[in-house]
């Protein structure tokens, strides 16, 4: 999950979607994640042609402790977004 820094009105505040198989590290260091979420811009791989819900393909730069610093949704970009990212886990208790 991810919030935009700045809001302007009118405009969504940020992303949310869930991890549908496990990550996998590439030879360049990003990290390919499949997708599930809602977005108006499919990503890469995506089951959807257009907008609305379905399931496509990310990658992350992460940092040296692992943790995720930005994303792009087509493995050719070499511009990538940075927000600050949360992810978690659901753990059975």
């Amino acid at each position: 999950a991810w919030r935009k820094r700045i809001i302007n009105a009118g405009e969504n505040t940020g992303h949310v979607m869930v991890i549908d198989e496990t990550p996998a590290r590439e030879l360049d260091g990003r990290i390919r994640v499949v997708v599930v979420d809602a977005t108006s811009r499919p990503h890469a791989n995506d089951s959807r042609l257009a907008g609305g819900i379905g399931r496509g393909t990310l990658w992350f730069k992460i940092d040296d402790e692992g943790r995720p610093v930005s994303y792009c949704s087509r493995r050719s970009s070499k511009r990538f977004n940075v927000v600050l990212l949360v992810i978690g886990r659901l753990v059975k208790q």
